[in-house]
């Protein structure tokens, strides 16, 4: 009896450890879309900012990818 709860133990640890992996890759494979997106995002910014446009569309602009810029050295350092 008790090697059958050993057993049931081990089998429960394993199928959580199995669980936190599958869980872990599917977050990095989220994480790197997101990643892709804000990086997509703050080209999209800095590819309008080369052109022309008036001082308040530049402070919004700025602030913008500011926003974008924390967000992806919060959620994109590896």
């Amino acid at each position: 009896m008790e090697r059958f709860f050993s057993i049931a133990l081990v089998t429960a640890a394993l199928v959580a450890v199995t669980a936190t992996l599958s869980d872990n890759a599917l977050a990095d494979k989220n994480r790197d879309a997101h990643c892709r997106e804000l990086a997509g995002k703050i080209r999209k910014i800095e590819a309008r900012m080369r052109q022309p446009y008036t001082a308040a569309q530049g402070t919004r602009l700025s602030a913008r990818l500011r926003e974008l810029k924390r967000e992806r050295y919060r959620r994109c350092r590896w």
